[in-house]
């Protein structure tokens, strides 16, 4: 966390000096189900879930809050979860 007023900002690093910003856009904060993670630009968008299979309300309405951000969701692409 490189700004401690702005939790939700992180820097991640891949391999040093490789990093980017990760911005904590949405969070399912009673359950810790879900979340958006964008980074500052529009071109990267993730969405995550606790579960294999997230719920198609909560997951059409997290697309919602990205594209109400002026990311580009037509660009998502669901990736297929295996139960470990």
């Amino acid at each position: 966390v490189p700004d401690l007023d702005n939790p939700g900002r992180l820097k991640v690093f891949f391999f040093w000096p490789f990093g980017a910003d990760y911005l904590i856009l949405e969070l399912d904060k009673e359950n810790y189900q879900f979340a958006l993670v964008g980074s500052s630009s529009d071109n990267f968008l993730l969405i995550l879930s606790r579960n294999p299979q997230m719920d198609e309300r909560t997951y059409e309405m997290l697309v919602k809050k990205a594209e109400d951000r002026g990311y580009q969701v037509n660009q998502l692409e669901k990736v297929p979860q295996k139960k470990i």
